[in-house]
């Protein structure tokens, strides 16, 4: 689920010409952190994705969902299709505490952009 994380967090650190440590110091985490997501040693947390967004300017939708065939898709739309490959009690726990992280960047994004931030 991580992979594009990790394709867009390396793209953004290379185009930025940022070390890892540079990376690290942006983000406010360590720099063994930022090679661990590189590599796929370690998944990102929520408070993450929301800070490497507003950094980079690249949209969590955009991360999880690129969408190559022109169509945009949304993040909600990708984790449903993700969900129906596993069982509706699983999936309806899992989609609640997505949806709850969706709505949690919504609002922190638009309080964001309502601050002038």
């Amino acid at each position: 689920m991580y992979s594009n994380f990790r394709k867009a967090l390396k793209q953004y650190r290379k185009s930025k010409q940022f070390t890892q440590e540079e990376l690290a110091e942006e983000l406010n985490v360590a720099k063994v952190y930022i090679g661990e997501l590189e590599r796929g040693k370690s998944s990102p947390s929520t408070e993450l994705l929301i800070r490497f967004s507003k950094l980079s300017g690249v949209s969590l939708d955009e991360i999880f969902c690129p969408a190559p065939t022109g169509f945009g898709v949304t993040l909600q739309q990708e984790l449903f299709m993700q969900l129906a490959k596993y069982d509706i009690e699983a999936s309806n726990e899992l989609t609640k505490m997505c949806l709850q992280n969706i709505e949690t960047y919504n609002k922190l994004t638009k309080r964001d952009s309502d601050d002038g931030t």
